[in-house]
């Protein structure tokens, strides 16, 4: 069973879409993801075997991904591909969102600084004196308020895996004599 994703960001060129897509199938792969998943209940006690059933795929269409389980219970199998492809999810806006604070604790351990300084010269931030310090003052506050609102990548799940009633293996023998 197959559940897909699709990777949604910046514009990118074809072939800027191709590379990250692959980028994100090498972070599909990781072990962190793998024990996201095994957090599920469909998974959790059976770790190793859901390892060695999951695998994931880019698609033709690029910026999408399809996670997939083989099993013997098609149940499983879809239950499987979905805890993969949410854990993968939940890892990448982990990620996002680790990244982004980062980011952000840059900027604003500048600002805080700038900040005491301004304060400890006792001038108002329009005084000429400290004009430099207030342009960079302004610029990073711009900067925090930018990325903080500017979107980043998104993973979403677009279908969602089912079970399939017509399993394709093993396959029933039929008219057999």
């Amino acid at each position: 069973q197959e559940k897909r994703v699709t990777l949604d960001g910046p514009k990118l060129s074809e072939d800027e879409l191709l590379s990250l897509t692959n980028v994100y199938v090498e972070l599909a792969q990781t072990d962190t993801v793998s024990r996201i998943a095994g957090r599920d209940p469909s998974v959790r006690g059976q770790e190793a075997e859901f390892d060695d059933s999951v695998s994931v795929e880019p698609q033709q269409r690029v910026g999408v991904l399809s996670f997939e389980a083989e099993t013997g219970d098609p149940e499983q199998s879809a239950d499987w591909a979905n805890a993969y492809a949410d854990a993968f999810v939940e890892y990448t806006d982990r990620l996002q969102a680790d990244q982004r604070a980062r980011s952000l604790d840059r900027i604003q351990v500048r600002i805080d600084e700038i900040q005491t300084e301004l304060d400890e010269r006792g001038v108002s931030a329009n005084d000429p004196s400290v004009a430099g310090l207030t342009a960079e003052l302004e610029a990073l506050q711009s900067s925090a308020a930018a990325e903080t609102a500017a979107p980043g990548d998104t993973v979403r799940v677009i279908e969602q895996a089912v079970p399939d009633c017509n399993p394709i293996s093993p396959k029933p023998v039929r008219d057999a004599l």
